[in-house]
């Protein structure tokens, strides 16, 4: 059983508890009027709570003072006022829950949708450094903790505390002196509440982040499974995913130990505050100082004084929870995005397609670069293909087009204009990518066809299905274009994958057209298809292709060679090998290895 450490989670600061209530508090704003005509029916339901005692009081004082006059009517009156009292507690707390429930639901799904929101503004450097599984646990499990524990658990507090005065001022009519008495225990609770509520932050703190790696081991194995099935290591997986589980097993066995103590020592120190309540409420009877329906009323008074105790102990038990959820999912918020359009971005709808790479050096995190003093042109509607060996700075170079990074040093330009001063929108909707790892969505391959332009017609989808070979499948499917194709398109071959990320490029009509060896890992057949679709597909665009195969690119305008980040040669097939003994040698071991198959 793997250890748990109280003192591991120390070192990440948490965000103090008046800061989240703020904060959440801002996404209340527009249910105002619903959160304010909650709060008065929760007012009114608390005073109903401590009224019907006062109604035992009377009866009891009622028959101490005159028994002998006592009727039925009497005790049917007093009967009838406590089942009013209830009924109508009962009734306004109904309606307090329907006009708290807009608010509350309202706050989360709007904090979940800018959670959400926020992702997609991130650039892909945050996700390089992220897990997949941490993030759905931030975005699912820590917002839904925040309804859960903020909404529920606030209002339990503040219900607790208007329950709490009510019922003391009462106490405080009846007896001074009693009251003061039966609430000797409270600095006790307060004390023992405080060093709770610093155990269980961290307690709290470590269970999230043991439920973030446990999202994540799952999420990996599931998206890995063929690999996972392939390689026969479904053992192995269970091992790691039971070394994740048994840690939050231990953090949740110290927290019930924590939690189930914290309450029952209230327990017993609110026993205690009634046992003092009866046994010298009990002298003061006798004394004839208060009467008897008093002592009565004080002893009830006294148990019900620390259920609302008890309940804002249980309520800051889910607050200390939810707090460490609160900080997850605010930092992520916090978070600002790396590539962000300027102040000054400036506007440019339609795109020519000149690419310019002006001196450029790129590094991933400020490591060593990758790139370094790049530079390169592709005019309007030329071919550049982008060839080297394996790590030379190909998908680099690519990446840099569309400002899914940012240069280090330099500049890429796009009709002479800094990417950096574009506006991204602009920017990315001129650029259409087809991969050699394919991603398509869970859903119709019409919809990942319109994936390129959502507000394309029928008419457009078929055509551009029509213009990549997808038709050539599609027609013999039962739901032709309504067929369900599965996550990230598992029901279809791998050509047929990439045949609708061809038709999705297609129908976004871009002017820059960029490309990553789409047909390395499809059968000739396919390829065929594919290459073929490709080249109506590049027509009058400016293409860059990574050619991992040299032949693909034999009649490409102008062959780019890298070399471990820096330009070696430029100029044609027929030039390069003349002038790049690099060229020609990379080449040549592809026209042998084709030769040797």
């Amino acid at each position: 059983m793997t250890e748990v450490k109280d003192d591991e989670n120390k070192a990440e600061p948490s965000m103090p508890m008046l800061h989240v209530l703020r904060r959440l508090a801002g996404y209340m704003r527009p249910y105002k009027y619903f959160v304010w005509a909650g709060f008065a029916l929760m007012l009114g339901a608390s005073f109903l709570r401590a009224v019907p005692t006062m109604v035992v009081r009377r009866a009891f004082n009622e028959m101490s003072e005159r028994a002998s006059s006592l009727v039925m009517g009497d005790f049917l009156l007093l009967g009838g006022v406590y089942f009013g009292v209830h009924l109508l507690g009962a009734v306004i707390g109904y309606v307090h829950r329907l006009a708290t429930a807009k608010p509350a639901q309202g706050m989360i799904r709007d904090l979940r949708n800018q959670v959400f929101g926020h992702l997609q503004s991130l650039s892909l450097k945050f996700y390089d450094n992220r897990q997949t599984g941490e993030l759905m646990s931030r975005v699912l499990n820590d917002v839904d903790r925040l309804e859960r524990g903020f909404v529920e658990s606030f209002l339990q507090i503040v219900n607790s505390v208007l329950t709490f005065g009510f019922q003391l001022a009462f106490m405080l009519y009846i007896s001074v002196e009693l009251t003061l008495a039966a609430l000797c225990v409270i600095p006790f609770m307060i004390y023992f509440t405080a060093r709770f509520n610093t155990k269980a932050h961290l307690l709290f703190r470590g269970r999230r982040e043991k439920m973030a790696d446990v999202t994540t081991v799952v999420q990996e194995n599931i998206s890995g499974i063929r690999v996972v099935k392939s390689f026969c290591r479904e053992d192995y997986e269970q091992e790691k995913l039971r070394r994740e589980t048994d840690s939050y097993f231990d953090y949740g066995i110290k927290t019930a130990r924590m939690l189930g103590f914290a309450i029952n020592l209230m327990t017993v120190l609110g026993a205690s505050a009634g046992a003092i309540a009866l046994a010298y409420g009990g002298s003061l009877v006798l004394a004839e100082r208060i009467e008897t329906g008093d002592l009565v009323a004080m002893v009830l008074y006294t148990g019900m004084l620390y259920e609302p105790v008890y309940r804002l102990v249980h309520g800051n038990y889910h607050m200390q929870q939810s707090g460490v959820s609160a900080h997850r999912v605010f930092e992520l918020l916090d978070t600002q995005p790396e590539i962000a359009d300027a102040p000054d971005a400036v506007a440019m709808p339609d795109i020519r397609g000149h690419v310019e790479f002006q001196d450029v050096t790129f590094s991933y995190d400020g490591g060593p670069p990758v790139l370094e003093n790049v530079s390169l042109e592709a005019r309007p509607g030329e071919m550049v293909a982008l060839v080297g060996r394996s790590g030379a700075g190909k998908t680099s170079v690519v990446g840099l087009i569309p400002r899914l990074y940012d240069v280090s040093s330099g500049a890429v330009l796009i009709d002479g204009e800094d990417v950096r001063r574009l506006r991204n929108a602009d920017l990315r909707r001129n650029i259409s990518m087809v991969m050699q790892d394919v991603f398509l969505f869970n859903g119709s391959i019409r919809q990942n066809i319109a994936y390129g332009r959502l507000d394309a017609t029928d008419e457009e989808i078929v055509a551009a299905a029509q213009a990549a070979h997808v038709d050539e499948f599609v027609n013999e499917l039962p739901d032709k274009y309504e067929t369900e194709i599965g996550e990230r398109g598992v029901k279809l071959s791998g050509g047929q994958r990439q045949r609708i990320a061809v038709a999705r490029a297609i129908l976004a009509d871009a002017a820059i057209l960029l490309l990553d060896e789409p047909t390395s890992n499809v059968d000739t057949h396919s390829e065929r298809l594919i290459q073929e679709a490709l080249e109506k597909l590049m027509h009058e665009r400016t293409t860059f292709v990574i050619a991992h195969r040299l032949s693909t690119v034999i009649n490409a305008g102008k062959i780019v060679l890298l070399e471990r980040g820096k330009v070696q040669a430029v100029g044609t097939h027929g030039q390069l090998l003349r002038n790049s003994p690099l060229y020609a040698y990379l080449y040549n071991v592809q026209m042998q290895s084709n030769d040797e198959e």
